[in-house]
């Protein structure tokens, strides 16, 4: 009986610890992904002038490292095909 109430504390407190993960990361993507909209005038000047989509993801990747890398990929991707005439029609 002891083992299986153990193996059960331990399980419940794998699923909390993935779920805390997942909402975690979906705030960061989020974040992320709030700050692609807000820049997106300054994402089409650089893309009009030459700037890379490599080097637009990569900087984006950058700034999300300090919040997880993982939830920046999408918004970095997003930022990188963004397409430069849309962006500067936006504002």
């Amino acid at each position: 009986m002891r083992t299986y109430l153990k193996w059960l504390l331990a399980t419940a407190a794998v699923a909390l610890a993935a779920v805390s993960l997942l909402v975690g990361a979906v705030g960061i993507l989020t974040t992320m992904w709030i700050a692609v909209g807000q820049r997106t005038h300054e994402i089409g000047l650089l893309r009009a002038l030459g700037g890379a989509t490599a080097g637009l993801a990569l900087g984006f990747l950058v700034v999300s490292a300090a919040t997880g890398l993982f939830s920046g990929v999408a918004p970095a991707r997003r930022a990188a095909q963004l397409d430069p005439l849309e962006a500067l029609r936006a504002e």
